[in-house]
């Protein structure tokens, strides 16, 4: 329990007048023995006892009632947030999640959490009188003070964001401050709505923001308002990719329910370089994926866009933006041991197919390879011994730069290593029998299933000869003894994939195309976003950032420039345009489960308290009426 004026506790001393008085009274009255009343004092004996019980329960009765006078004077705090605890606080560090899913209502509340949140921290901040506050928000993990309760839900840093929340790092970031400065007698308030990819549970910064917390001095205390409530009423779309493929935008759009069963119709707003019109979709299922395409015959130049749907609970995930580049060649360099080889010929069909003809290739041998304009190239299939040297570095820095290769096996032996990867021992089948692929990944990367989920045939492919490699790759596709089919590694803004088969009747039906094709023009979907920034670009990453003295402006019309890099949208960055869109994230609306999330937090002896965005009690109550009816 604190108290909005705890000077006045000192009027406590109070309580000690009623005894005062009674031990004044008593020396007041002297006692004379008197043999006549000596058989009325043995006939009152026996209730002696009990009126002296009574005297002494008056006595405190008395005492007890001006002490709850200056109680209530003093004006008593008590809240499920405060809880009960002696002493006033001195600063409050709260600890903002600001990621998208926050502008969720829920219940029948017309606010979203994040208003709730900002409402009760401000009533809180008042009832408890000078207490300073620092803000620690999800988007920037800047601490700063803020100068009053009544701007809270004022100032920039507490405002809708596009943004994700990293929850480990924002503990340990309120932890760093604290150990910094001279907060006194300071409180952790941790505001979220208990979102899974915000909480991350697996991730390992989770041990050292635990272990941060846990040095702080003992009288510092972690409160968590958790809000975990799940929206209802709400649609979310979602962009997977925009590109423009032979005179056509290609959209790649999903649409998503959190709950709710049966056929709806949904209302999509399409807007394309200024120009807007309607269409509706069906939505049976929890989700649906379908494509949107426009013809650009008449645009040579790039452009950009959004897709909307109606307002519902949430209004951060009802838009997704995009741009599109100028119609220009999407160049893919191939280098392969022989130019001429049907290798060679394989890959350059399925990078630049017939009637593509906005797709290029130019062959190259890792002898001339030293020729290629890493500046123009979306992405680099690499087939042969893996690179050393000059132009290991080369690729290395384009990979890292946000480009995509592709590493095939070499005919022959070779024993030289890039990025800590190395070809194997070459194995031939036996007899008939052949290499089967047995497992690979239908939702991610560039072998998962189509917009209508049709399958690519991996199951169909089959091999004679495989080459494994060794090294630090995730599994995308497993060969049937569990050896890596297709690998893949992220390394900074780029992808470096490896597949160990050829496409090369004497290793594989892999020239067929009907794999062979949907992945490469996958990886090279994937690296033309390289080059001049289309695609979307997540809230809140350092991508989204611009760079120093680059001029900002909105290009869309649906909101005003606020913050960019951290508000969804199409900007523009000096002479590049970006879109901006919520980080894929923020649409997995998995909540924590409240075991879980205390788990994570036992051993910060944190206190957690469940709230819903539809109340509307403070977080911190005066009491002071409860103890005038106590007196």
């Amino acid at each position: 329990m604190s108290f909005a004026a705890p000077a006045l506790l000192i009027g406590l001393f109070a309580a000690l007048i009623p005894v005062l008085i009674h031990l004044l009274n008593r020396r007041r009255h002297r006692t004379i023995k008197w043999a006549a009343m000596q058989f009325l004092l043995k006939a009152t004996q026996e209730s002696r006892g009990a009126k002296k019980l009574k005297h002494i329960a008056i006595l405190t009765c008395r005492a007890l009632a001006v002490a709850t006078i200056i109680f209530a004077i003093a004006k008593p705090l008590v809240s499920g947030l405060l809880g009960w605890g002696g002493g006033s606080i001195d600063t409050v560090v709260l600890l903002l999640d600001r990621s998208a899913s926050m502008e969720a209502s829920e219940g029948e509340s017309d606010f979203s959490k994040r208003e709730y949140v900002l409402s009760r921290i401000t009533s809180s901040m008042e009832e408890l009188g000078g207490a300073k506050l620092i803000l620690i928000d999800s988007a920037t993990l800047e601490p700063q003070e803020v100068p009053s309760p009544e701007v809270l839900g004022e100032i920039t840093a507490t405002q809708a964001t596009a943004t994700s929340a990293n929850i480990p790092a924002m503990l340990a970031k309120a932890a760093e401050y604290i150990q910094s400065t001279d907060s006194g007698r300071t409180e952790i308030w941790l505001a979220s709505d208990q979102q899974r990819s915000s909480w991350s549970p697996q991730d390992g910064r989770w041990q050292s923001a635990t272990a941060s917390i846990q040095t702080l001095p003992q009288d510092t205390r972690l409160r968590v308002l958790s809000l975990r409530g799940m929206p209802t009423r709400n649609l979310s779309i979602q962009l997977l990719s925009a590109r423009r493929v032979a005179g056509e935008l290609i959209l790649d759009l999903r649409i998503s329910r959190l709950q709710g069963r049966g056929t709806v119709t949904v209302p999509i707003t399409y807007s394309l370089d200024g120009s807007s019109f309607a269409e509706t979709v069906s939505l049976t299922g929890q989700t649906l994926r379908f494509q949107k395409r426009f013809d650009l015959q008449n645009k040579e130049n790039g452009g950009y866009g959004f897709v909307e749907l109606t307002s519902d609970s949430n209004p951060q995930d009802n838009t997704a933006f995009f741009t599109y580049l100028q119609d220009q060649p999407v160049t893919t360099a191939i280098v392969t041991e022989a130019a001429q080889s049907d290798s060679a010929r394989y890959l350059a069909l399925s990078a630049a197919p017939p009637g593509y003809g906005s797709f290029e290739v130019t062959e190259y041998t890792p002898t001339t390879a030293n020729e290629i304009d890493w500046n123009g190239i979306a992405t680099l299939i690499w087939q042969g011994p893996l690179p050393e040297g000059d132009i290991a570095d080369r690729i290395t820095a384009f990979i890292r730069s946000g480009g995509t290769a592709l590493l095939l096996p070499p005919v022959n032996e070779s024993e030289t290593e890039f990025l800590d990867l190395k070809w194997s021992e070459l194995e031939r089948s036996r007899g008939d029998q052949f290499f089967i692929v047995e497992t690979w990944e239908k939702d991610d990367g560039p072998l998962s299933n189509g917009v209508d989920s049709t399958p690519i045939p991996v199951n169909k492919h089959r091999a004679i000869q495989r080459r494994s490699i060794s090294g630090e790759l995730t599994t995308l596709g497993l060969w049937e003894n569990a050896s890596l089919f297709l690998g893949r590694r992220i390394i900074d803004k780029g992808t470096l994939y490896a597949l160990t088969t050829l496409p090369d009747y004497e290793w594989s039906n892999l020239a067929d195309a009907d794999v062979l094709l949907p992945l490469s023009q996958r990886l090279i979907q994937q690296g033309s976003e390289r080059l001049t920034g289309a695609g979307s670009l997540p809230a809140g990453s350092r991508r989204a950032e611009p760079l120093a003295g680059e001029d900002v402006t909105r290009l869309d019309s649906i909101g005003l420039l606020a913050n960019p890099g951290l508000d969804s949208g199409v900007y523009r960055y000096g002479e590049r345009t970006l879109a901006v869109n919520r980080p894929a994230s923020e649409d997995d609306w998995e909540i924590l489960d409240e075991a879980e999330s205390r788990d994570l937090l036992k051993s910060t002896n944190a206190t957690v308290f469940e709230q819903t965005a539809d109340a509307s009690d403070t977080l911190v109550q005066q009491i002071w009426r409860s103890f005038l009816i106590a007196t």
